[in-house]
Formats: C-alpha cells, structure tokens, sequence
C-alpha cells in the first residue's frame, strides 16, 4: 500500500465547491434534527424572532452594537433572574427536607450575588466607558 497514493484530482474551486456541498449536507441535518424535536423547534423559533427583533431595532438606533447588546443582556438577565429563583427554591426546598434550616439564609445570599453580579456588570463597564472617555 502506497502512503501517498493519488485517488482524484480537484481544482481548488472544485474542492471548494465541495466542501460547500458537504457543509449543505451537514446543516441540513441538523435541520431536520431541530425540526423532528418540538423542544428544540421552540428554541429556534425563539432565537430568531429575538435576533430579528434586535436587528430592527438595531438599524433604528444610532449605536447598532449598544442597543442590540442591550436588548440581548435584557434577555439573558431575564432568563437569569428566573433560573436564581427557581435554583434557590429548589435548595432552599432541599435544605428544609433534610432539617437544615441553617442553611437557608446562605441559599438565598447566594442566588442574590448570582443574580446582583448580572445587574452590576454593564454599570462597571459604562462606569470603564466613562473613565477612560477622556483619552480619546
């Protein structure tokens, strides 16, 4: 067996036009995987209509990265808050089934910094914005 042995020949636009081929092939895959799922359909169709939204809403306003980014940070900082309250009252629930009461206290401290660190972190970075206007 030959290490280097030739089996075809392409053109670099054939080899190309190629890997486009296989890429089609591979997305459409994952197509039907996201279409064969309702859970995974409903994720898509929600991430689309937001990122359509964000782009409306970006060619409206001066900054398109700012205002789309807001809008973004809206929607991961809603998710946030909603995840906090349900993991704190998942162990907040599990503390009291095992007779920690101690523990509560800890619990809801911990989802309050989760939850606070998603709603100081743009402030830090307009406060940075600020800071550093000036040496423009």
């Amino acid at each position: 067996m030959e290490l280097f042995s030739k089996k075809q020949t392409y053109t670099l636009k054939e080899f190309l036009n190629y890997l486009r081929s296989k890429e089609s092939i591979e997305l459409e895959k994952k197509a039907k995987i996201l279409y064969r799922h309702k859970q995974y359909r409903r994720v898509a169709v929600f991430t689309i209509a937001i990122l359509m939204e964000c782009s409306v809403n970006a060619l409206a306003a001066g900054n398109p990265f700012d205002s789309v980014g807001s809008r973004f940070w809206f929607y991961v900082k809603s998710f946030a808050k909603w995840a906090c309250l349900i993991c704190a009252g998942i162990d907040i629930i599990k503390s009291l089934n095992a007779g920690d009461s101690k523990n509560i206290g800890k619990v809801i401290f911990k989802y309050i910094v989760a939850y606070a660190a998603f709603s100081i972190l743009p402030w830090f970075f307009k406060e940075i914005d600020t800071a550093f206007s000036s040496m423009k």
